[in-house]
């Protein structure tokens, strides 16, 4: 017997005289006073405490002869090839109305065809037939996808129709600069069937129009507000901030200005800060701005933010890229393991038209560099007790671009068990809503 590799004691905030225990494989808590701390900490040579070790195995604290380790192996291969869930991320255009300087994508200026539509629809309906899955799962992506909300609108309305025919359960969302989301937009999004809306804002308006920039070189706040406030919707709306050097200090100013106009409409809308990351094909060279991992959370923390999904204990895959029935869709119909890749074709690895006539090319060296390394190999990764709720971090950037980002628990574990504890004991944290 011996302890968990996921195992992590640390001081309750609150009260000096208790700690807690947290493992990050099983999402196990417990507050401890001084003396079950003891016991747990000598646990393995005392003798007589048999209920204690019978509760510690139970919620893996303890491990017999349980390889950890291969069990997230296990997990991550299950999890990759779960045939379930159909998950299609779909760029109605790559066109875009702003200019930000961080952004990845390679901007076109064409909408979908119908011939590419009707494609895609006749790819989601034949992986149901071949593959039987019970869940589809669509994210409208662009460019900015709401200049083709006229190609939204009939697409979602087919694969309802697909999703109803063959008794498939069925969920959406949408990543949108959040520039024209007027009041007939949102009744055609309702319309089809959004569970959730991504829209992002760097800050109070002088600093956020500095990098959420119009293709006239205007601003973009006031309207991105206005359109907020006007809202009243079930959809959830999140408000993602790309943290950065020149905007981190104004978070806690935005995020209090989302939640007043969470209070004022009563829309379901909340904003967390995501890490600003610099890839290949960023607009502009933007590496000065960045924030270290660690300067990252230390932002988080400062917010109370807690760092990672709270529902979260065991990911098993970081992400859709590295799943065999996640696909991207640009407006062309190429096919990408990764939605950063979107319009970039020496990226994709199939486009729908032959995957259609003669069945996917998965044997591409762009979808098995996801589908291959899915699990990361380095011994920083495998030793590290935060691995089940990080698994190597993004499979693009390790993999492909050989630099690996660390989730930002890693530098401020004690502060996000605590924060769990929180939310154990009926307190709302906030998270990062990644």
């Amino acid at each position: 017997m011996k302890y968990s590799r996921y195992n992590q004691l640390c001081s309750l905030e609150t009260d000096s005289h208790y700690y807690l225990l947290y493992n990050f494989l099983t999402g196990a808590l417990v507050k401890l006073d001084e003396e079950h701390k003891r016991l747990y900490e000598n646990i393995l040579t005392e003798k007589g405490h048999d209920e204690i070790c019978a509760f510690l195995l139970q919620n893996g604290f303890l491990v017999d002869q349980f390889d950890e380790l291969s069990y997230l192996q296990l997990g991550n291969k299950l999890t990759c090839t779960d045939n379930e869930l159909l998950s299609v991320l779909i760029a109605p255009t790559l066109s875009c109305n702003f200019r930000c300087p961080y952004c990845f994508e390679h901007h076109g200026s064409g909408m979908m065809s119908k011939e590419t539509q009707n494609a895609i629809i006749q790819f989601i309906e034949k992986s149901i037939q071949e593959n039987h899955h019970k869940q589809i799962f669509v994210y409208w992506f662009g460019g900015e996808p709401l200049l083709g909300i006229k190609i939204i609108d009939s697409m979602a309305q087919r694969i309802l129709k697909i999703a109803q025919k063959y008794n498939v359960s069925y969920a959406s969302a949408m990543s949108t600069n959040g520039y024209l989301l007027t009041a007939e937009n949102m009744d055609i999004l309702e319309r089809a069937k959004l569970n959730r809306i991504q829209i992002t804002l760097d800050g109070m308006k002088e600093t956020n129009d500095m990098t959420r920039i119009l293709a006239n070189g205007a601003g973009s706040f006031d309207t991105i507000i206005s359109n907020l406030r006007q809202m009243r919707t079930p959809i959830q709306i999140h408000i993602r901030s790309n943290l950065h050097k020149k905007n981190a200090e104004e978070f806690a100013q935005l995020k209090q200005l989302i939640d007043s106009i969470a209070a004022e409409t009563g829309v379901n809308m909340s904003a967390y800060g995501a890490h600003m990351a610099t890839y290949e094909f960023n607009n502009e060279n933007v590496d000065d701005m960045v924030l270290s991992m660690q300067e990252f959370s230390n932002v988080l923390k400062n917010v109370g933010i807690i760092g990672n999904s709270k529902t979260n204990h065991t990911r098993f895959a970081f992400c859709d890229a590295a799943k065999v029935y996640s696909y991207c869709f640009d407006e062309r119909g190429n096919l990408y393991k990764c939605w950063n890749d979107i319009g970039n074709p020496s990226r994709a690895y199939d486009n729908v038209f032959s995957a259609v006539k003669s069945g996917l090319n998965l044997a591409s060296t762009n979808a098995t560099a996801f589908l291959a390394h899915s699990f990361p190999e380095d011994s920083e990764c495998l030793e590290c007790k935060i691995l089940p709720i990080c698994m190597g971090g993004c499979v693009l950037k390790r993999v492909l671009e050989k630099h690996k980002t660390c989730s930002p628990v890693k530098y401020d574990i004690d502060g996000y068990i605590n924060k769990k504890y929180l939310l154990s004991v009926g307190i709302d944290v906030a998270d990062t809503g990644n």
